[in-house]
């Protein structure tokens, strides 16, 4: 009969399993029940600022990418009017390139859904008033950061690697070395 299946009068299809069968539950209002309409409509825009603004991140850096590999390749593209207002170096270029995508497009992603996800998920309600001073603050980081970057006041050599490639087993002790240092 397992084949067959268990009919039942309010069962509309076959049953192939001797699970209980329970009523259907109401439907799911539109908000959540411990949070209020106001307050996830604050939630979601708040999670598309962290969005928008990790994705615009990672699209200038993105567009900074082929730079170095155009330098990379042996055309300094540094050198052009235009550009060089812009990045007066490589290493400006690398650094700008790094910090909006390693730093600033993941830190703001993962912020915005890591506030979303929980509050959805659980149902909990989140302190808006601090949730938007965190994003503001982030933000406020963001540009006080930017200012030295463009400027071309600080950079950041992500890399283990010299420029000159002149030392590679001094560039394999310095990063074995480098990790587990960081691993401690």
């Amino acid at each position: 009969q397992a084949e067959d299946g268990i009919r039942d009068t309010s069962v509309t299809g076959v049953q192939t399993c001797a699970l209980p069968i329970f009523p259907s539950q109401s439907a799911p209002s539109a908000a959540l029940p411990g949070l209020d309409a106001a307050t996830l409509s604050s939630l979601k825009k708040l999670t598309q600022y962290y969005a928008v603004t990790a994705f615009i991140a990672l699209m200038i850096g993105v567009l900074l990418g082929p730079l170095q590999a155009l330098n990379y390749g042996g055309i300094n593209v540094y050198d052009y009017p235009l550009l060089k207002v812009l990045i007066k170096s490589y290493y400006q270029g690398l650094t700008l390139h790094g910090v909006l995508n390693a730093l600033v497009f993941t830190q703001f992603f993962i912020s915005g859904w890591m506030l979303y996800l929980p509050v959805r998920d659980l149902n909990v309600r989140p302190n808006m008033r601090f949730a938007w001073f965190t994003y503001l603050t982030m933000t406020a980081g963001l540009l006080t950061a930017a200012v030295p970057l463009l400027t071309n006041n600080a950079t950041v050599l992500y890399t283990f690697y010299p420029p000159d490639r002149k030392s590679t087993r001094l560039n394999s002790s310095h990063r074995c070395i480098s990790y587990a240092v960081f691993c401690l």
